[in-house]
């Protein structure tokens, strides 16, 4: 997920393509599509990048009132919203705007598509990860190491802590990897803890990629089906959460930009500082 992103971003396609999909299956192949279908709107779409995505999405719902072609297109610009918080360090006033429109537009599609249908269920997904975003707790957060042994957020407390979820079959994970190091080498000796936790089905796969490359840092496995994945609304790899001392999430993003880099080293510098009149 930290690639590039492309016009239209991996998971945004994915979704796509499984709602065209559904819409057109069983469907007569004589009739002609209408001009403004789902189908035209997307692949009109499919080269623009954001904001225009949104505002061409937002547009072509204003013209449409048919409740599932609504429900697609409804999906498409909170994913288009949601891959762009995901992606970028937002400070407070983009992201608060940029959030409150995602919760809007997944709100609306609970309200009116299906509960069982592709949109609803992303848009929960979506609802869930926003909560667990900033300001969320994980002091209580649990694991074990590669090696076995069993570990903790709680035990990193008065530390800034860089949870990284990853894979070892996620090459975007992967190329990640060095800029991790990075950070690890910079900080060492301060209030600085960077805690990978592999995905990966068996804890011997994360360990022998570990012992392979350079991640000197601390490496937990929890599995494919940890319950902390759908706890967390972890829908996508690499998902970073930076951590305070005290265990509340500060940022939740799927890539390493320079403002996200400067925002972890400012997070470091005011906990070795201390307790201060502003932040108690």
């Amino acid at each position: 997920m930290n690639a590039a992103a492309p016009a239209i971003p991996a998971l945004l396609a994915v979704c796509l393509t499984l709602a065209v999909s559904s819409s057109t299956a069983g469907g007569d192949p004589d009739v002609s599509p209408e001009p403004q279908s789902v189908e035209e709107i997307f692949a009109r779409t499919q080269k623009l990048k954001y904001p225009q995505l949104v505002e061409a999405l937002e547009s072509a719902l204003a013209g449409i009132t048919e409740t599932a072609a609504r429900g697609e297109l409804s999906m498409a610009l909170m994913l288009a919203h949601a891959d762009y918080m995901h992606l970028h360090d937002l400070q407070a006033p983009a992201y608060t705007s940029i959030s409150s429109k995602l919760r809007s537009i997944a709100e609306d599609i609970l309200a009116t598509q299906p509960a069982t249908s592709i949109q609803t269920t992303t848009a929960r997904l979506q609802l869930r990860a926003l909560e667990r975003a900033r300001g969320w707790s994980l002091a209580d957060v649990k694991g074990n190491k590669v090696d076995g042994t069993a570990d903790a957020l709680a035990n990193y407390r008065n530390k800034v802590v860089l949870l990284d979820f990853w894979a070892t079959w996620c090459g975007a994970c992967i190329a990640g990897h060095p800029d991790l190091a990075v950070l690890k080498r910079e900080m060492a000796d301060r209030p600085f803890e960077i805690i990978g936790i592999s995905v990966d089905d068996t804890r011997e796969t994360a360990a022998r990629y570990v012992a392979q490359h350079d991640m000197p840092w601390v490496q937990w496995n929890i599995g494919s089906r940890s319950a902390l994945v759908e706890e967390l609304a972890i829908f996508g790899y690499p998902t970073y959460f930076l951590v305070d001392g005290s265990g509340t999430v500060q940022r939740r993003l799927s890539a390493l930009p320079e403002t996200f880099k400067q925002e972890l080293r400012k997070l470091v510098a005011e906990q070795e500082r201390g307790p201060t009149a502003e932040n108690p």
